[in-house]
């Protein structure tokens, strides 16, 4: 997943928690590494060094 993809992806999990749930936008955080780098997942190795 690029980084832009994971932006955009970001925008639209905000966008659903603010104005469908209500929550707080200083409530919310978006750590775009943790699935890249925790997964394990070979093909997702160089996804981290771009989004870097």
């Amino acid at each position: 997943m690029t980084a832009h993809r994971k932006v955009e992806v970001a925008r639209r999990i905000h966008d659903i928690a603010v104005g469908t749930y209500g929550l707080r936008p200083r409530d919310l955080l978006f750590d775009p590494l943790t699935f890249t780098i925790g997964s394990g997942d070979e093909t997702l190795r160089d996804a981290a060094i771009q989004t870097l």
